[in-house]
This record gives C-alpha cells, sequence and structure tokens, in this order.
C-alpha cells in the first residue's frame, strides 16, 4: 500500500512538473502573445494616423483639383473668347486690306486718267497759242495791208478783209467755246485731284504739289489767252 502510495505521489509530482513546464511554457507564450498585441496595437496606432494623414492629404489634392478645374474652365472660357475676339479681328482687318486694296487700285486709275486729262488740257493750250499766234498774224497783216495801196486798192482790200474779219469771227467764236470747254474741264480736272486728296491723306505731298503746279500753270496760259482774244474781238 504505501508502494502505491508512493508511485502515485512521484506520479503526482512528475505531472504536476509537466504541469508547471506547460504553466511556465504558457507563461512565456501569453507574454510573447502580450508582446506582439502591444506591438500590433502600436502598428495599429500608428497605421491609424498614417491614414488620418493621407485621407487629410487626399482631402486637400481634391480641392485643389476641384480648384484647379474651375481655373482650367474658367482659362478654357476666356481663351475661346480670345479666339473668337481674334478671329473677327483677322477678319476685319482682312475687309480693310481688301479695300485697301481696291482704294489704292482706283487711285492709281484715277490718277491715270487725270494725268491722260491734264496732257489732254496742255495739248488743248499748245493748239489754243497756235490758234491765238495765227489770228495775231492775220490781223498784223491786215493792218499793213490796209496801209498800202491807193483808193481802187483799198475798196479790194476791204473787200478782202471783210471776208478775212468774218473769217476771223467765226475762229474767234470756235476759240472762245474751246476756251470755256477748257475752263470747265480744269474746273472737273481740280475738283477731282482735290477731292482725291481729301479722301486719300496718305498721298505722297510731291505728287500734290506737282498736280498743283501743273494746273496752276494752265490757269496762268488760259487767262493768257483770253486777254489775247479779248484785244481780238476789241480790234
Amino acid at each position: 500500500f504505501v508502494v502505491s502510495l508512493s508511485q502515485q505521489r512521484e506520479s503526482q509530482l512528475r505531472e504536476l512538473n509537466l504541469l508547471e513546464k506547460e504553466i511556465m511554457i504558457m507563461g512565456q507564450k501569453n507574454f510573447k502573445l502580450e508582446y506582439a498585441l502591444t506591438m500590433l496595437a502600436k502598428e495599429e496606432e500608428n497605421a491609424n494616423k498614417i491614414i488620418i494623414s493621407l485621407n487629410q492629404k487626399l482631402l486637400r489634392i481634391n480641392i485643389d483639383l476641384v480648384k484647379q478645374n474651375d481655373l482650367k474652365k474658367e482659362l478654357e472660357d476666356k481663351n475661346c473668347v480670345i479666339k473668337s475676339e481674334c478671329i473677327l479681328s483677322f477678319q476685319e482687318f482682312e475687309l480693310e486690306l481688301i479695300k485697301l486694296q481696291s482704294d489704292l487700285k482706283h487711285l492709281c486709275t484715277d490718277k491715270i486718267m487725270l494725268k491722260e486729262e491734264l496732257k489732254l488740257v496742255q495739248q488743248e493750250s499748245l493748239s489754243w497759242e497756235k490758234k491765238v499766234q495765227l489770228m495775231q498774224d492775220t490781223v498784223k497783216k491786215i493792218k499793213e495791208e490796209q496801209s498800202v495801196g491807193g483808193i481802187a486798192s483799198m475798196k479790194s482790200e476791204i473787200h478782202r478783209m471783210e471776208i478775212r474779219l468774218f473769217h476771223l469771227k467765226k475762229i474767234q467764236e470756235k476759240l472762245i467755246h474751246d476756251m470755256n470747254l477748257c475752263i470747265t474741264r480744269r474746273d472737273i480736272i481740280v475738283n477731282k485731284v482735290f477731292d482725291k486728296l481729301k479722301k486719300n491723306p496718305k498721298v505722297k505731298h510731291n505728287e500734290r504739289v506737282v498736280m498743283h503746279k501743273r494746273l496752276s500753270d494752265q490757269r496762268i496760259k488760259i487767262k493768257q489767252l483770253q486777254k489775247v482774244s479779248t484785244k481780238i474781238i476789241n480790234f
């Protein structure tokens, strides 16, 4: 019986030792688990802080993105408006350029026409000078013929003079008519020139002076011809 109790006691001691070892092992495992849980809690806390920080950054990024989108839309709208204004301005410039080119073409054409008309006036002026010179020579010859010969020859010369006088009057009438036409044409040319100069202030000053000088010369010649014609008529 004693042996049996001793064996039981030894068996119980062994079991107790095993239990103590298991408790020790379990305690160590529990300590490790608690340490691991503590570390996990710290990591979770750090992760939460990081998540909160990232959420704040994401929120700021979203706000900036919204602002940038609004700014982009505003800039696109402004760009469209500026583009439309530029296109409209370019179209207006093109129309103005076409108009200026057309005006320049018309101005060149008018300039050529005015030069031709001025040339015709100069030619007519030369023709008048020749006619006046012819009339002066004829009148001079008539005066010379009047001072030569007797009564008989004077009667014959008077008849010839009457015929020539009639012819001279016809020439005078034609000359006066031509001078009136020239004066009218001269006024038309002057008005055209000054109208063009008023409408086109960019015309070179030299061309304006030359044209004005030529027209002034023609006025002087016409006045001289009028004086000569008046003298012939009075004669």
